[in-house]
């Protein structure tokens, strides 16, 4: 809502109004929230109605990948206002992926000449797993040989000046697509198809990592016995075979690989949600909706016992550079470390692959 007022709030949020109208002080003072009118109820006095001056501050969000990095520039309210895309040369180094991201930060600030003058309060960077997201140890590149070396967050950090957070890429989309759905969000598996296969778990209100960092990480399922070798180092991984029907042209062959793999993945964690999202998706959603679909009703739950929906990138200003998910779900990652709980944009991301059952839709 773009208008909300106290008891409205307490509702939404679960505080008191008593509590509710001292944070509401507070982000007045802070220039945050500004009071926009009243609205005459049934009885009693009219009541103030507040808006959230998501102009004030901004939030950067950073995709780093094996060829690009994806960068986003998003408001207070979550909407995206900017992007960009820049190519990275063949097996970068540490260096040359800190001045990569270093010059997507700056060209994103830079556009900042507005009267509203926002603050940039945090950069929030993903990247291929695994990640210590303490340490900013990262082994998603393999052409790193000793990553530890490299303590990427601390030098990005020292770098960009701006407070700096540091997580999976899988683990930015699903905050992002939990981030928009609110109290709504049932427990999912989500999976990203983006040159490659990851998966990630949202189990009780939070990203379930597990004891490594690596629960609902079926990509790596083996699904076939000394098949194609991955680069985890084990052979007929879900991700090396859809990979090599990729390679080979056969997009039927990926689709059930990848299909194969969440089946296998929701026979052990057994979660009524599957979402999922990524440029594999994107290239050619019916026939991996398809594939889901039919090895989903051979599932000991059967294919109506799950939800299922496609995360599709926001509408954004530049039709040649969409939004990235996993970019912005980066940039929400900063609004939810300095915030808490970040506001909830007024679009949906989801679009279902599936009419029933009922689709969950955003507030």
């Amino acid at each position: 809502m773009d208008q909300a007022e106290r008891a409205e709030l307490a509702a939404g949020t679960g505080l008191t109004p008593q509590a509710v109208s001292k944070i509401l002080a507070r982000l007045i003072d802070d220039g945050l929230v500004e009071e926009v009118g009243r609205r005459q109820g049934a009885r009693g006095k009219p009541a103030t109605l507040y808006r959230l001056r998501s102009e004030k501050a901004h939030a950067i969000g950073i995709h780093a990948g094996r060829t690009d990095i994806k960068g986003v520039r998003v408001d207070l309210g979550g909407n995206v206002l900017d992007t960009i895309a820049t190519p990275m040369p063949a097996q970068f180094t540490p260096a040359q992926l800190i001045d990569g991201i270093a010059s997507t930060v700056e060209k994103l600030v830079s556009p900042q000449s507005d009267s509203t003058n926002p603050e940039i309060v945090g950069v929030g960077v993903a990247l291929p797993g695994p990640v210590d997201r303490t340490t900013g140890v990262v082994q998603g590149f393999r052409w790193w040989r000793d990553p530890a070396a490299t303590p990427l967050l601390d030098a990005l950090t020292h770098r960009l000046g701006r407070h700096t957070v540091m997580d999976l890429s899988i683990n930015a989309a699903l905050e992002l697509t939990a981030w928009q759905r609110g109290d709504q969000m049932t427990d999912t598996l989500y999976a990203l198809l983006d040159r490659g296969v990851g998966g990630a778990l949202w189990i009780g209100g939070r990203l379930h990592r597990g004891a490594h960092m690596s629960a609902g990480e079926f990509g790596h399922l083996v699904i076939e016995a000394g098949g194609p070798e991955c680069e985890c180092g084990r052979r007929g991984c879900v991700e090396a075979v859809q990979q090599r029907a990729l390679a080979e042209g056969d997009i039927a062959r990926a689709a059930a690989a990848v299909a194969t793999g969440i089946a296998n993945a929701l026979h052990i964690v057994d979660v009524p949600g599957v979402v999922w999202s990524g440029s594999d998706l994107e290239a050619h959603p019916e026939a991996y909706a398809a594939a889901l679909a039919a090895e989903l009703q051979r599932t000991l739950a059967g294919g109506a016992a799950y939800t299922i929906h496609r995360a599709v990138p926001a509408e954004v200003p530049h039709e040649d550079c969409p939004a990235d998910l996993v970019a912005t779900g980066a940039a929400v990652m900063v609004l939810e470390s300095v915030y808490g709980i970040p506001a909830r944009p007024g679009e949906s991301l989801d679009q279902s692959l599936t009419p029933e059952p009922a689709e969950i839709t955003s507030r």
